[in-house]
């Protein structure tokens, strides 16, 4: 009986290290193939961002980088009538965000496994994306390129260093972030 015990805490001891290793495989692929980390932001930042991206029936949002899909959960929800397309390469919180909308569906999201940079922006209406400087960077170029005149970016933390935001909010709470509202 005890060497039965012992064989079962083992193999227990086997399943959990397996599984906090495939943990870590998924948070460093992440990590390096995105150059960006997940990092959840708080709810009452995704409020204000709700707030300034107002959208009408037919708009489209796209959220670059998208993590667990509570942006663009929260944008679908406040504005039913118009779309909103997550974009995440990472696997660990793309598959948090099949597992959100498998358990709860809204028909207007749909989510994108795929580098932003290779996915066309020209029916965006409304942008965000909270991602490291040099990305939000080397994302300008594909901005002035794809996007038509009057689209508005909101950019979490991280501004241009280029242009000029039309707005800047700066949101408190236990971390303060500050969110740059761009228009193309």
């Amino acid at each position: 009986m005890t060497l039965f015990l012992v064989l079962a805490l083992y193999v227990l001891l086997i399943l959990i290290w397996l599984v906090c290793f495939f943990f870590l495989l998924l948070m460093s692929y992440g990590i390096i193939t995105t150059k960006v980390p997940y990092v959840p932001i708080p709810q009452h930042v995704i409020d204000e961002v709700t707030r300034l991206l107002p959208m009408k029936a037919g708009d489209q949002f796209y959220d670059l980088g998208s993590g667990d899909g509570r942006v663009i959960a929260t944008m679908a929800s406040a504005y039913p009538e118009a779309f909103a397309t997550g974009v995440e390469k990472a696997p660990l919180p793309y598959t948090l965000t099949q597992i959100r909308f498998w358990r709860k569906p809204l028909k207007n999201v749909k989510t994108l496994f795929r580098n932003f940079s290779r996915v066309p922006l020209n029916n965006a209406t409304h942008i965000y994306m909270y991602l490291f400087p040099e990305v939000v960077e080397k994302l300008l170029p594909k901005f002035e390129a794809e996007l038509k005149k009057g689209i508005r970016v909101v950019s979490c933390d991280f501004p241009f260093k280029t242009k000029e935001p039309i707005e800047t909010v700066v949101v408190s709470g236990r971390h303060k972030h500050t969110l740059y509202v761009y228009e193309f």
